[in-house]
């Protein structure tokens, strides 16, 4: 019922990850797929495209239960971070 379906969400067989500067990869090549998947996505979303600058994301449901209130109350100092 939870966890994620390392089926369905594999970046390996990942239709999505086929166009657009995105790449399909696996653990061999988790080196060179995951940061061209990164530096499409910092692309896409009108992000400065750079390896050095972390990147943080959010999927859940917005609720206290996920942790959501922490995120909020570290807002203000993310805002002020290089990310």
């Amino acid at each position: 019922m939870n966890g994620i379906d390392d089926i369905e969400w594999n970046p390996k067989l990942d239709p999505c990850l086929q166009s657009d500067g995105y790449s399909n990869y696996s653990l061999q090549t988790l080196a060179t797929g995951k940061p061209a998947c990164k530096a499409a996505l910092q692309q896409e979303l009108g992000l400065p495209v750079g390896s050095e600058v972390p990147l943080r994301g959010f999927i859940g449901h917005l609720d206290n239960q996920k942790g959501v209130d922490w995120i909020a109350g570290a807002m203000p100092w993310m805002m002020n971070q290089d990310l």
